[in-house]
């Protein structure tokens, strides 16, 4: 029972760097701009947004060898650690908006801009 909720930690780590790395995407167009991240920041104006997205994806990987890994160890309890750190990141991105959390609507900006509503884009 133990290992399952571990599973299920690492499936949610995994599944919302996913979301993050789908945002970039998304807002690929205005990502420069908006990305607080200065390594990420860097790798985008040098290389391009694609190669940022795939160190992202490369890191998302290895985090997630890491912690099936961590699980025959006795410092599993690290993935509570980068799952807490991944919640909040998701929580920062979904609802964060210019002057802090939940000051303004946080839909404020997609009322202004209903196609980034479009995920076919």
């Amino acid at each position: 029972m133990k290992n399952k909720t571990y599973f299920i930690l690492i499936f949610l780590i995994g599944l919302i760097s996913a979301y993050d790395n789908f945002l970039t995407l998304k807002f690929a167009d205005i990502i420069i701009e908006t990305e607080e991240n200065p390594i990420g920041l860097h790798i985008m104006e040098t290389y391009g947004i694609h190669i940022f997205m795939v160190v992202k994806a490369i890191g998302t990987i290895c985090a997630v060898v890491l912690c099936f890994m961590l699980l025959k160890t006795k410092y599993k309890r690290a993935i509570w650690a980068v799952f807490i750190i991944q919640l909040l990141l998701f929580f920062y991105l979904t609802f964060y908006v210019p002057g802090g959390l939940f000051k303004r609507d946080f839909l404020f900006f997609l009322r202004k801009h209903p196609e980034y509503l479009d995920i076919s884009r």
